[in-house]
């Protein structure tokens, strides 16, 4: 989601973060491998209808064959039938707004961004990360990741989480520019490499684990994508990019060597290539939507993009889930 200047909730939009994806065969935490499952024969477009859910999150559970979307104003995770029906997975009055969320089949969790709209305004916000079990969305935890901080900060909004193969999460916080880190035993940590912290323009969005156990995270503001190290150095470099991906959200893998990427502020859907280990990458192909998409779910080799209409002055009643020929 992109931070706003102060603007009336119904008229800003939220370019949010993040996308979920099918993980390793033993459930780790990238989705190098696509089984088949029932999840495949979803259609071309579903339409959910569910009047100001303001979904900002997509994401697919491969174990069950399902996709689950977050609702944003209507807080709550939901299993998406083929034909639109949702059905509640978790709802929890805990939740303030659902921003980006994962599936740890092998843990049979599911982590939720608890965050706050308030925060786009420049009020405070939270940071909080719900824990769930995946298969009854029960709560299990709800932990504040502030508490890992080591400097003071005016607001929070976590953005997106990311699930390392040993069960460690990582998150995005838009606001206070860093990456938490949660432990499998839910230890907090803070992953605050300097570039993040002086260039006040940045807004972290979308993350994922690379296969080195490294960090791709996406920058929406410039549209750059960067590889953080997970080494205790806070290091972070730039990947070199063939062309810059303003307003990036959401990303997910499509393998090792290829992320799909979704950028809200241009409607553009892009499919990166690396050769060198996320050292540069390249645009393979890119597809501009017709609407605006915050984030996307691999279903087999299909990608599913998310149409959250951000932009509607007020929340509509119908969202749409469009499959992509990429």
């Amino acid at each position: 989601m992109r931070k706003q200047n102060r603007r009336s909730p119904d008229a800003r939009r939220h370019p949010i973060r993040r996308v979920g994806l099918a993980m390793l065969a033993l459930a780790a935490g990238i989705g190098l491998t696509h089984p088949a499952s029932a999840g495949e024969n979803y259609p071309d477009e579903i339409v959910v209808n569910h009047p100001g859910l303001a979904p900002e999150a997509i994401v697919y559970d491969a174990g069950r064959g399902e996709l689950l979307i977050g609702g944003m104003r209507d807080p709550g995770v939901y299993r998406v039938a083929a034909d639109g029906t949702l059905t509640a997975l978790v709802k929890d009055p805990a939740l303030t707004n659902v921003i980006g969320f994962e599936v740890d089949p092998a843990r049979n969790r599911l982590l939720v961004c608890n965050a706050d709209l308030a925060a786009l305004s420049g009020a405070r916000g939270q940071a909080m990360l719900g824990v769930y079990a995946l298969d009854t969305g029960e709560p299990v935890k709800m932990i504040d990741l502030t508490r890992a901080l080591p400097f003071g900060a005016e607001n929070f909004f976590p953005n997106d989480v990311a699930i390392a193969p040993d069960g460690t999460a990582y998150i995005t916080d838009s606001a206070a520019r860093l990456i938490y880190v949660v432990s499998p035993e839910y230890a907090v940590s803070v992953i605050a490499p300097p570039r993040f912290l002086n260039y006040p323009v940045f807004f972290l969005n979308g993350i994922e684990v690379l296969p080195d156990g490294n960090l791709l995270v996406a920058e929406m503001r410039q549209g750059q994508l960067l590889r953080v190290m997970t080494d205790g150095s806070e290091k972070a470099h730039r990947v070199q990019l063939s062309e810059s991906l303003v307003g990036v959200d959401g990303i997910v893998w499509h393998g090792p060597n290829t992320l799909v990427t979704v950028s809200n502020e241009t409607n553009r859907v892009s499919i990166l290539e690396t050769s060198d280990d996320w050292q540069s990458a390249e645009v393979r192909k890119q597809v501009t939507l017709q609407e605006m998409a915050s984030t996307a779910a691999m279903v087999g080799d299909s990608v599913y993009v998310l149409h959250p209409h951000f932009e509607a002055q007020n929340p509509p009643a119908e969202y749409e889930i469009e499959k992509l020929d990429l």
